[in-house]
């Protein structure tokens, strides 16, 4: 297990003074990063040797959003291994140690010489350690697909701030991105995010909107069929 502490910088919060939800799922992805630094997995390990680690899907529960200036601890921990994915949960706590939210994602490791997936060594998987200890026991993974039907409510086109070290939109823009489609206020509990595929400096994403009772699906897509990433927010 790897922890980080953050404060909620004001840069962070939204009109109620409370974290937006990209900002807390950052917390989550930043650990990711962090603990991958100590076992020699971290950015500049995986540049040299041409690798990446792709997130597939986040299935995340917010109990309560901290507020501005408060302190909050994110733990992050390898659940397991298996073929080309890497599995992680995590958990996010106040200053009492209360649990705030917690969440599991799915990672493929990718070979980007060779422009493919790749399997998880023994010796990557020995790296981090698969402790088990699952935040969500009933094994849902979070992966959703996109409706049947939806209607696009509006466009948005990639700018070079949206992207990584891997010259693709950072994950946690995907959230903005269909965020600014939805009612405004909205206290989002329960976030899906199933990632498709990469959109990259220029694309135009087209948001596509389903809504069922509280249930709110986005779906990113390239107006021509094509999938970036379907976000179910409840």
């Amino acid at each position: 297990m790897y922890e980080k502490t953050y404060t909620v910088r004001y840069s962070e919060v939204t009109d109620k003074a409370v974290s937006s939800l990209s900002a807390l799922v950052s917390y989550f992805q930043d650990t990711t990063m962090f603990h991958s630094d100590t076992v020699g997995q971290g950015i500049h390990d995986l540049m040299e040797h041409h690798m990446a680690w792709l997130l597939a899907s986040w299935r995340i529960e917010v109990y309560r959003y901290p507020r501005y200036a408060e302190t909050v601890t994110a733990r992050t921990w390898a659940t397991k291994f298996a073929g080309v994915y890497g599995y992680r949960d995590f958990s996010l706590t106040d200053g009492q140690g209360d649990t705030i939210a917690v969440a599991s994602s799915i990672w493929i490791q990718y070979d980007a010489g060779a422009k493919k997936m790749k399997r998880v060594t023994q010796e990557v998987a020995d790296m981090y350690g698969a402790e088990g200890n699952f935040v969500f026991p009933d094994g849902d993974e979070g992966r959703i697909r996109a409706p049947k039907e939806y209607t696009d409510v509006g466009t948005v086109q990639v700018k070079r701030r949206d992207l990584d070290t891997n010259n693709h939109v950072n994950n946690i823009h995907y959230i903005d991105y269909a965020l600014d489609a939805l009612p405004a206020g909205l206290a989002v509990r329960e976030l899906r995010i199933s990632y498709k595929k990469a959109a990259v400096l220029g694309d135009t994403l087209h948001i596509g909107l389903h809504t069922e009772g509280d249930t709110y699906t986005c779906v990113l897509h390239d107006g021509a069929g094509g999938i970036y990433t379907v976000l179910q927010f409840r």
